[in-house]
């Protein structure tokens, strides 16, 4: 497997997040999050090898898109990304508790609401155009995250 910075992002985040749950003792959710690795990584690893031998087959080139992970719980982990103006990028939420306000997020300047089922990753693309920031929010805009678009 190749490691990516997609890759790393969420193998950093889990890790901080699973050493979090481990101290304070909350099993369970360790367990949970444990589990979520296997579900993220390993689609991953398949995923990545099967788009790298399909373009090494047909000799295309592979289009630079910036990623980035964001865990959503009781605050957005992290809860700023920074990337390159004017290259492609995509941003992965991955929502692992319940709760009204985590439901959802909430992009105001875009006016636009994205879902976020419990355990699945919701990927949210963006052409990278413009140098700008992007506001995010919960749907009680309490937990607070930005994406900014710079040179």
């Amino acid at each position: 497997m190749e490691w990516t910075a997609a890759t790393i992002t969420v193998a950093i985040i889990l890790t901080l997040t699973l050493g979090r749950t481990v101290m304070d003792r909350q099993w369970p959710k360790a367990i949970g999050i444990l589990l979520l690795v296997g579900l993220i990584a390993v689609p991953m690893m398949i995923s990545r090898r099967t788009a790298q031998s399909d373009l090494k087959q047909w000799g295309a080139v592979e289009p630079a898109i910036q990623t980035a992970a964001i865990i959503v719980d009781t605050a957005f982990v992290p809860d700023h990304i920074q990337f390159a103006a004017g290259v492609p990028a995509k941003l992965i939420f991955l929502r692992n508790t319940g709760g009204e306000c985590n439901e959802a997020i909430v992009f105001p300047a875009l006016n636009k609401r994205i879902e976020l089922p419990i355990g699945q990753r919701v990927e949210v693309e963006f052409s990278g155009g413009e140098v700008r920031r992007l506001d995010f929010t919960c749907l009680k805009r309490k937990m607070r995250g930005f994406v900014e678009f710079s040179t």
